[in-house]
């Protein structure tokens, strides 16, 4: 009876065992939810769609969604809207960073910027001096890792394949490198570069159109300040001074201009200015400063196609376009295109087809439609964010 009551207990175990791996062949993601130890980590964001429903997706098909960072003090997030197919965007939720923000306007461009293949999302957390990453997923935002950003109050981050490079503009200002692998940053030893002077008051970073470059733009000293990437390392700061007064935003086209707006606005008659980067390092001005006749022109960002430019101009509560000639020339094409109060951050949508901005004294986001000629059609006010909302990516 004993070798009989053996023979169904190791049967029953057997029998259970079984289970188990069945169990764990129909539910994969629950075992690795389990034995995965950074998943413990992770926010996962599920959309809020019916039963059944599918995301709405663009005319090159695929999902289209717009990231903003809130930037409050109690804990930075991610609010995520989706995109129409007409560019109506729909509130999707938020997504905790796992760090800080400041409550208040970063003087900055870039705190949030997806990756070139749209698969990971960056975002800078100046209250608590780190990054978080983000796996960019059909169903929503996983976040795969939160590091320090190797500097004090992070505001801008820029990426070219699998190297990471984020501006710190607090203290005394410096650059700090990042490899990317399987979702995760580790420092670049001797990556941390300091800014041309103490009080440079940095704005964004970006790398060049070969990724050999990164460009810093800094409003307090009117510099443009770039740094040679060799072997993933930056190496020390290169200096050309600004055409215009206080340079803030800015973006580089595929030939390798590099397009400024100017922030003091219209008291100096500027707006935006354009510069070839040389392979040395140095930005070279194309032409002066193209005045735009509004104020506080502080956000920058051109075209898919890379023939026009786009201004916001805090000061004035409108945008301004530009004309981008293939050696780099501006001129203007609508002078002012009226938004809400205090446009800030804004981006094109990666189809070229849209441009969205935040407005930061009604807490909205507006729209635009992207016409073939370059000139901007309001869709009218979309969605609302938060009062210390920041940054902004467009896929």
């Amino acid at each position: 009876m004993l070798r009989t009551a053996l023979s169904r207990t190791r049967k029953f175990a057997l029998l259970l065992a079984a289970l188990l791996l069945a169990l764990v062949a129909a539910h994969p993601g629950r075992a690795l939810a389990q034995d995965a130890p950074e998943d413990r980590h992770h926010e996962l964001f599920l959309p809020a769609l019916a039963a059944g429903a599918q995301p709405d997706v663009d005319a090159a098909g695929a999902p289209g969604s717009v990231y903003v960072m809130t930037n409050e003090t109690t804990g930075n997030a991610v609010a995520v809207y989706r995109r129409a197919a007409n560019g109506t965007l729909t509130s999707a939720g938020t997504v905790p960073t796992g760090g800080l923000g400041i409550g208040g306007g970063l003087g900055s461009q870039g705190a949030v910027v997806l990756s070139d293949n749209g698969r990971r999302l960056f975002v800078v957390n100046p209250g608590s001096n780190d990054v978080s990453v983000f796996s960019v997923k059909p169903q929503g935002l996983v976040r795969t890792d939160l590091i320090a950003s190797g500097g004090i109050r992070p505001t801008s981050v820029t990426v070219r394949n699998d190297l990471v490079y984020v501006l710190n503009a607090g203290g005394t200002g410096s650059i700090a490198g990042f490899r990317l692998h399987g979702g995760k940053l580790s420092p670049i030893p001797g990556s941390v570069k300091p800014s041309s002077t103490a009080t440079a008051a940095p704005a964004q970073i970006q790398f060049n159109a070969k990724g050999t470059l990164l460009v810093v733009t800094e409003r307090a000293t009117n510099r443009i300040v770039t740094y040679p990437v060799v072997d993933d390392v930056a190496g020390d700061p290169i200096v050309s001074p600004s055409v215009g007064a206080v340079p803030f935003g800015f973006d580089i086209d595929r030939q390798n201009h590099l397009v400024v707006s100017e922030a003091m606005g219209a008291a100096q008659g500027t707006g935006a200015s354009s510069y070839n980067l040389q392979n040395d390092g140095h930005a070279t001005p194309i032409r002066q400063s193209i005045g735009n006749g509004q104020g506080a022109a502080c956000w920058l960002v051109i075209s898919k196609n890379g023939q026009f430019a786009y201004t916001a101009n805090a000061a004035t509560n409108n945008l301004s376009s530009y004309t981008v000639a293939a050696d780099g020339r501006l001129a203007v094409l609508q002078a002012a295109v009226p938004t809400d109060m205090q446009p800030l951050d804004m981006d094109i949508t990666v189809n070229g087809r849209f441009l969205y901005v935040i407005d930061g004294r009604s807490d909205t986001i507006r729209g635009f439609t992207v016409n073939a000629d370059g000139t901007l059609t309001d869709l009218g006010v979309q969605v609302p964010v938060a009062a210390s909302a920041a940054g902004m990516a467009a896929d």
